[in-house]
């Protein structure tokens, strides 16, 4: 029986990376099929070496997870007039970074928000506040374009600092 601590690395590296199943069976001490010298049988998938899996010759390579980079952030909702208070920012620039099966990234990325009623995100990756939005969260996704199915998300908080509201009677 593994010791736990094997088990929790292995779930800590699949959960923070994503893991295929034959990364996760690497990672567990199955025979590492990607330092085995590759198939000479055409048609037959080849190892390549360091590249963590299987690579068939000639295909193009695959993505393998989605990076985002700040890991999440902050920005105020502008007033009705498009402004914000100095200090408080209503954008925030993000960055994704596509990992390929063969060891090379791009930034090929279709960027969307949960809730574009309190903020945006441009095909650039920049959030924006949505004027008049009210406070709370949005999950911010970069998917992959060769394979919407990896994808990454960050958590952006949407506040109103700055945003007094004053009633005269």
């Amino acid at each position: 029986m593994k010791p736990l601590s094997s088990l929790l690395l292995i779930l800590l590296v699949c959960g923070l990376f994503g893991c295929a199943e034959d990364d996760s069976a690497v990672l567990a001490g199955a025979p590492n099929v990607a330092a085995m010298p590759p198939s000479d049988a055409p048609g037959r998938p080849s190892a390549e070496p360091g590249q963590g899996g299987l690579v068939v010759p000639g295909a193009a390579p695959t993505p393998r997870f989605v990076q985002i980079v700040p890991f999440g952030g902050i920005v105020n909702a502008p007033y009705e007039d498009g402004t914000t208070p100095a200090g408080y920012p209503s954008s925030l620039p993000l960055s994704a970074v596509v990992r390929l099966s063969d060891g090379t990234s791009n930034t090929q990325v279709i960027w969307s928000s949960d809730d574009p009623a309190r903020a945006t995100v441009s095909a650039q990756g920049v959030v924006r506040a949505t004027i008049g939005a009210q406070p709370g969260s949005v999950t911010i996704t970069a998917r992959a374009v060769a394979d919407p199915t990896k994808a990454n998300a960050v958590v952006i908080r949407v506040q109103t600092l700055g945003n007094a509201a004053i009633t005269i009677f």
